[in-house]
């Protein structure tokens, strides 16, 4: 149980409010994860344990750490299987294992329905990039799209998405990441659902749709 004594008077309003909404609901949402039993104002010439508590000294058997050492980077891939894995997975993938198989023989009768717009490289499935006057192909060269197996497709959702280089972008922002870069049926729908369902999303992002209710007629008696 937690109870708060603070010189913020505006927290123990947005606990006592019953109408919040927007912005002060999230944060309400967020403390409700926490047993906040009593929140009351103190004001600040009066909270002086509070100081106490910011001055008080660091035991000596602290050591102090060597603020000169380099900070562990981020996203470093020592040795990377992604596309290995991905490779596995196509041949695995009801689907997919089909189109691979035909355009792993030249001579199958199916092999001028699939190529295009499917092409094999280093015997991984990629489809041709449509249209070829996309902007990011002309800036980046790219040509082909990998093609993910279900059973990645979450994953890749949430290094675009989730990670922390991803910064959860929006719907178009993260669109636009993989439509550029990968490719399967279901992407965008898959992706719009995955954005929805993201709690980091909900909890501190705006709505950008409207919650109030359709006007509605009202019968008016004489």
């Amino acid at each position: 149980m937690i109870y708060i004594r603070s010189d913020c008077r505006a927290l123990q309003w947005l606990l006592d409010t019953k109408d919040s909404s927007g912005r002060l609901a999230r944060w309400v949402i967020s403390l409700s994860a926490f047993n906040i039993v009593d929140i009351k104002y103190k004001p600040g010439k009066i909270n002086t344990n509070c100081d106490t508590l910011s001055r008080y000294p660091l035991p000596s058997h602290l050591t102090l750490l060597n603020t000169t050492s380099s900070p562990p980077l981020l996203n470093i891939w020592d040795n990377c299987t992604l596309l290995d894995d991905i490779r596995t997975e196509q041949y695995n993938d009801a689907r997919l294992k089909p189109i691979v198989d035909i355009l792993s023989n030249p001579t199958h009768p199916l092999h001028h329905k699939f190529h295009p717009p499917f092409i094999l490289i280093n015997g991984i499935l990629y489809r041709y990039r449509s249209p070829p006057n996309n902007t990011h192909q002309r800036l980046t060269g790219m040509r082909h799209l990998l093609v993910i197996p279900k059973s990645l497709q979450s994953q890749i959702l949430s290094w675009t998405h989730d990670h922390p280089t991803a910064g959860h972008g929006g719907r178009e922002k993260t669109l636009y990441r993989l439509t550029n870069r990968v490719y399967w049926n279901t992407m965008r729908q898959d992706l719009i659902q995955y954005i929805r369902s993201c709690p980091s999303c909900q909890k501190y992002k705006y709505i950008n749709q409207s919650l109030n209710a359709p006007l509605q007629m009202h019968i008016v008696h004489e």
